[in-house]
């Protein structure tokens, strides 16, 4: 080991030369933790600011527990959802209107035949004659986007308005 003494003696400007090249390392090591160490500082503080000396485990409670709150109103809206789109399957809402002159000296267009279909096709078609005295309406059932009863041209015409609005709402909705 006597060679370790005069190899430092003999070495002293290399050696003092690395180990100033190790310490600008350290230094420029510690500036680059610092800066980091201060970014963190900075991003736990935004974290936190409204935290109003709080616990985070009660911060991370209540938040767990408004997150079980949104789920369980999600799940409550989706069932009720489904309720009414159950509901709403059996109303009457696809409307054909055909408005005419049902006899040649009353103008106008005031007569008209109307179909109410649901989403099944059944539904009712009225018509309303408008005469000159008198105002006659009529009412038809129908199953499956037909009539057992004889239908006129003006009534086919609302029927197959009303059907194409329910077959364009069933490719839109399903």
């Amino acid at each position: 080991m006597s060679w370790l003494p005069q190899g430092i003696s003999h070495n002293n400007d290399s050696l003092l030369t690395l180990l100033l090249g190790f310490n600008l390392i350290f230094i420029i090591l510690l500036v680059v933790i610092a800066r980091r160490l201060y970014y963190l500082q900075t991003k736990w503080k935004k974290l936190f600011a409204e935290a109003e000396g709080q616990r985070i485990e009660t911060l991370l409670y209540e938040h767990l527990r408004d997150q079980m709150k949104i789920e369980s109103d999600i799940s409550e809206i989706k069932s009720r959802l489904a309720s009414v789109e159950g509901i709403s399957a059996d109303s009457k809402r696809h409307l054909g209107v055909v408005k005419y002159d049902a006899f040649p000296d009353i103008g106008g267009n005031q007569s008209f035949a109307f179909a109410l279909l649901d989403d099944d096709g059944s539904g009712y078609i009225l018509s309303s004659l408008a005469g000159r005295n008198d105002c006659r309406v009529y009412c038809k059932q129908v199953v499956a986007s037909k009539s057992e009863i004889g239908l006129s041209d003006e009534e086919k015409q609302a029927l197959e308005i009303a059907s194409e609005r329910r077959k364009k709402f069933r490719g839109q909705s399903g």
